[in-house]
């Protein structure tokens, strides 16, 4: 409302911050070119004794009357002490008054929590001077006193202005990652307001745990603990003397543990290092040793089929390790593997051999992922089998098999062949590539070389193939479908998946596992380790083998 007494008006005046400007205005009946005084004086003084206030409580000045009868002066507040103010206009013996206050200058820092060394600081707050304003702001060390902040090494003191912002507020962000750890105040200043909060700095701890001696292939594992926050990187460095390094990295869990494993595949026997490092803090380095895998088996001699297998070797491995022994047959399907048992560094493993087919067999032995030694022997049947003859072992449930010769004349179809087999009513089936569809031959159906046959039997049973003589066979070939294709290898000698799949665009081939009722994936192409094209596949197997296009092997 505005102040008068109908001769002289004064325009509301509103409250400003010290240091701001106060803007006084009005009107007036009396004429243009009238001298108009106005004073403002702190209220603790009255009018009439003005002039006992001292300049930081009183201002005056004058202004002329405009024409229209308007007038308008400012006060600069900055030398002025705060508090409630009155503003008198007076011409003559006429008087017109108006209230008005000056605020002190305000500013808050917000609460500020506690952070690790490294962290990024963000320190907020607000003001009640205007947009555009400098707030300059210190984290200074405890150590030294805020008049002592100009002689505090960097280490110690961190400084920025930072602009009010228009709704009042500021901040300022500080990187902790080059300043020492402990106790610290944080100043901050605008105009006359100065304001201060108290913080801790709390040093970064990481740590890694030992690590024991690792053989050569196992994997081991890096672990440690941190106060950094959860979900965070931890970076690990393993090297060996040469300064070759391979990179790792683990994230901070929710109790501040971290680890990873490290495989030592490729890696060469002997001493190597690692550190960890974490938001700019490292570990001291620990030492750890690489020691060769040493692991052996002993000669296997032929063994009766029906008879106990024995298998016995060395290794420098404790009960925690595994060693595993698989047993491949090199003339059938059968593929088994076991786990040894390992006693101060000894192993053996006793394996009957009553479901196992007669022939050739390889034992690869190996500790974890090491590299695998190998023997071979053969499980022979108690009479002696002519060399134009072959003898599949059937198990108990679905077998897949091939045929891989031609077949004698008098012993070529399906119930010359299966003769004896108790089927349990299932019934003989194969795979036409080049419909895509499964068909169930009749018992006078002539089995043809490299083809895949499905066969139940409800026992363990051998069947014995007759092979036309040498020399009365033509060569043998089949086509192969874009598609899945049952397959088998042409004589009786192994060969490669890539060799046997020479010049077909073949994607994948698979056998069937009668002993584990599953499929098992011999070869990729393209592949490289575990699936290798190189990889064996073996006569009187049948194979799966997926084609891109249509094509024919040999």
């Amino acid at each position: 409302m505005e102040q008068h007494n109908s001769k002289i008006i004064i325009a509301p005046v509103t409250g400003v911050t010290k240091g701001d400007v106060i803007l006084v205005s009005g009107t007036t009946i009396y004429p243009t070119g009238s001298i108009l005084t106005v004073d403002l004086l702190l209220s603790e003084y009255t009018y009439e004794n003005r002039n006992s206030a001292p300049s930081t409580a009183h201002l005056t000045s004058v202004v002329r009357i405009q024409k229209d009868t308007k007038w308008l002066i400012n006060f600069g507040t900055a030398g002025l002490t705060t508090g409630k103010y009155n503003i008198f206009a007076v011409i003559g013996n006429t008087k017109a008054e108006a209230a008005v206050n000056i605020i002190p200058h305000r500013l808050v820092i917000k609460p500020v929590t506690d952070i690790i060394k490294g962290d990024t600081l963000k320190i907020t707050g607000t003001t009640n001077r205007p947009l555009g304003n400098t707030v300059t702001v210190d984290l200074l060390s405890a150590d030294y006193t805020y008049k002592e902040r100009n002689t505090a090494p960097n280490t110690k003191r961190l400084s920025a202005s930072v602009s009010v912002k228009s709704d009042g507020t500021w901040s300022v962000n500080f990187t902790t990652t080059d300043i020492t750890a402990g106790a610290y105040k944080i100043y901050a200043v605008v105009g006359e307001a100065k304001t201060e909060a108290d913080f801790i700095i709390k040093p970064c701890t990481l740590t890694v745990n030992p690590i024991a001696d690792v053989i050569n292939g196992d994997n081991f594992v890096v672990s440690g603990t941190t106060n950094r926050p959860v979900g965070e990187s931890v970076y690990i460095q393993f090297y060996n003397a040469d300064r070759y390094s391979s990179g790792y990295s683990a994230s901070v869990k929710s109790d501040g543990t971290w680890f990873t494993s490290i495989g030592t595949s490729g890696k060469s026997v002997g001493k190597y290092k690692i550190y960890a490092s974490i938001a700019g803090f490292k570990t001291d380095e620990i030492m750890i040793n690489i020691i060769p895998c040493v692991i052996s088996v002993n000669p296997v001699s032929d063994v009766v089929s029906g008879d106990l297998l024995k298998i016995s070797g060395t290794a420098n491995t404790d009960s925690s390790h595994v060693i595993t022994v698989e047993l491949l047959s090199q003339e059938s399907s059968y593929l088994k593997s076991y786990s040894a048992e390992t006693l101060t560094g000894r192993w053996s493993l006793d394996i009957p051999t009553s479901e196992m087919p007669i022939g050739i067999y390889k034992i690869y032995v190996s500790f974890d992922s090491g590299t695998a030694n190998t023997v071979s022997f053969s499980i022979i049947a108690p009479t002696k089998v002519s060399i134009d003859e072959k003898i599949i072992r059937l198990v108990v449930g679905w077998n897949f098999i091939s045929i891989p010769k031609t077949l004698n004349t008098t012993s070529n179809t399906a119930a010359s062949v299966f003769d004896g087999v108790e089927t349990a009513n299932h019934p003989l089936l194969t795979f036409n590539g080049k419909t895509q569809n499964w068909q169930q031959l009749s018992e006078t159906e002539i089995l043809m070389p490299m083809t895949g046959y499905w066969i139940y039997s409800a026992e363990v049973k051998d069947i014995t193939l007759k092979f036309e003589p040498i020399g009365q066979t033509a060569p043998i070939s089949k086509n192969v479908y874009k598609g899945w294709n049952t397959i088998g290898v042409a004589g009786i000698s192994t060969a490669s998946a890539r060799n046997l799949l020479t010049g077909t665009k073949w994607r994948t081939i698979i056998y069937w596992d009668a002993s584990a009722k599953d499929y098992v994936t011999v070869s990729k192409n393209g592949a490289v380790g575990i699936y290798s094209p190189e990889n064996c596949v073996y006569p009187a197997v049948g194979y799966w083998v997926y084609e891109e296009e249509d094509g024919k092997i040999f």
